[in-house]
């Protein structure tokens, strides 16, 4: 297991869901970006279903209007297909309760399909 970094440098204040990371991201959106989309594509959580920060991370997306791309890149390459058929046909049917960035991601990877 790798260790994660500091609490109190950008990345680990995001990884631990503080503000002081959301902060720091929005101060600086060009430098922060790299560090949202390392905890998107690298979830550094144990047990996603005990905690939720999937909307802390999609809303600096959405704030930073960020290139959906990468996000569909790893749905392609690490979702097990049936998965990612499900979120598809959840966008299809509205997509019900999906960020933006995460439904620009999937349209994304609907048109790449």
């Amino acid at each position: 297991m790798r260790a994660a970094p500091p609490a109190d440098s950008r990345l680990g204040a995001l990884q631990r869901g503080r503000g002081a990371g959301a902060r720091a991201v929005l101060a600086d959106l060009e430098a922060g970006l790299e560090d949202v989309l390392t905890c998107v594509l690298d979830d550094p959580r144990i047990d996603r279903q005990v905690e939720a920060r999937d909307d802390y991370y999609a809303a600096l997306l959405v704030a930073a209007q960020v290139d959906p791309g990468p996000i569909a890149e790893h749905i392609r390459k690490f979702w097990d297909p049936r998965m990612r058929k499900a979120i598809l046909a959840h966008l299809d049917a509205g997509g019900s309760g999906l960020d933006p960035s995460v439904r620009d991601a999937l349209e994304t990877l609907k048109k790449a399909a």
